[in-house]
């Protein structure tokens, strides 16, 4: 009998917890959806926090100090399990760009502008996380691959970026 109480109340629970809708967070997702519409539509807000790290975060963790001089600590893990999006390394002293999700409380992307600046030197953007790198008619919005202190691989859609360092 406690068996098949047991059982039931576990396949009940299985049944809620899968019939619930759960919101779907695009910022934890990392892609951007990109729409054209009409030349009058208006352009969406930057959400992109950029700011220096400090030192006082850890494993799960990572706080900086805003430019309008706020110190932000945002948790890496997502309230739904993911891990936050980083690219480059996590140096406190270093400047990043990042966005927020779980209503500003967890990290969902950030991106080391100190390295970035480094091999890429100039021409690219970041807007709401999304790196925009120049090309001839424009700019084009990128998945970075791989971005450390020596160099940049980022994928568009037909081109595929690497950017070095130049040593001397």
């Amino acid at each position: 009998m406690k068996k098949s109480l047991l059982f039931f109340a576990t396949i009940s629970l299985l049944f809620f917890t899968a019939c619930t809708s759960r919101k779907n967070d695009s910022a934890t997702s990392g892609k951007v959806e990109r729409t054209e519409t009409s030349a009058d539509a208006k352009p969406v807000a930057d959400s992109t926090l950029y700011g220096t790290a400090t030192d006082d975060w850890g494993m799960s963790t990572f706080a900086v100090k805003t430019v309008d001089g706020r110190e932000v600590q945002l948790v890496r893990t997502h309230n739904d399990g993911t891990s936050a999006q980083i690219y480059g390394d996590l140096t406190p002293g270093n400047a990043y760009a990042l966005t927020t999700t779980d209503n500003g409380t967890a990290l969902a992307i950030a991106i080391n502008l100190t390295q970035l600046k480094q091999v890429v030197r100039s021409g690219f953007k970041i807007v709401n996380g999304q790196l925009l790198l120049p090309r001839s008619n424009g700019e084009e919005p990128v998945e970075i691959l791989k971005l450390d202190a020596d160099s940049l691989v980022a994928k568009g859609q037909t081109t595929v970026y690497r950017f070095g360092k130049n040593k001397h």
